[in-house]
């Protein structure tokens, strides 16, 4: 048999430095989400009804870019400890444009079989076009959501788990929230405007991830 390591209370402190901000960007997402449906809500059953069918069709968009992440995450911390960051630099290309690739079709498939597979799940109009909407928007924010959840995959496998819990705190809570409410309540745009700040969010924190990331391997090929 083999022998069992000895019982330790003792809190591994690097384990917590990495895990925390990984799981307070996971809190964010999830708790910035609950604001969007209350938004939605606004706009009646039909909207929410919709928006959570158009949801369920589109999960499948973000599956491979989940599971690159996973793999980015860990050989991005692997070619770290080997000190190769030309390899760094690869992965964050190839990861992707794999994902890109991956998700374009499924978010194609489903863009053009929207009505079908909604009608699966109801028949009321309203909702239909309400579904129809989320499988639009999921399919023209594919290059950003892929460039968001890599990014974030890179800086956590950087041992940086900080950067992306900022990113996600200011995106989901200022820009994804704050436009929401304001193009789709105020201006009265409906489930399109909540959408669109969906869009901006995902925008804004690839754009803001990336050139952190250019600017911090520029400084280390000076």
């Amino acid at each position: 048999s083999l022998p069992l390591a000895p019982w330790s209370w003792k809190l591994d402190w690097e384990l917590l430095r990495l895990s925390l901000p990984a799981a307070g960007e996971r809190l964010m997402m999830r708790a910035g989400d609950d604001v969007m449906i209350a938004i939605i809500v606004k706009f009646g059953t039909d909207a929410v009804a919709g928006n959570a069918i158009g949801e369920v069709l589109t999960q499948f968009n973000y599956m491979p870019v989940f599971g690159v992440a996973t793999a980015t995450v860990m050989l991005v911390a692997r070619s770290l400890g080997e000190g190769d960051l030309e390899q760094i630099d690869r992965l964050r290309k190839q990861s992707y444009c794999l994902s890109f690739v991956l998700m374009l079709p499924i978010a194609l498939s489903i863009f053009f079989g929207g009505t079908l597979l909604t009608h699966l799940y109801t028949q009321d109009t309203r909702a239909v076009e309400a579904s129809l909407s989320v499988v639009l928007f999921s399919l023209l924010g594919t290059p950003f959501t892929a460039g968001t959840v890599i990014y974030t995959a890179v800086w956590q496998g950087l041992g940086n788990g900080k950067l992306p819990f900022y990113a996600t705190t200011i995106g989901m809570w200022v820009i994804r929230i704050g436009t929401g409410y304001s193009t789709g309540v105020t201006l009265g745009f409906g489930l399109p405007g909540v959408w669109t700040g969906t869009l901006l969010d995902n925008g804004f924190r690839w754009l803001f991830l990336s050139q952190l990331y250019r600017r911090k391997v520029g400084e280390k090929k000076k």
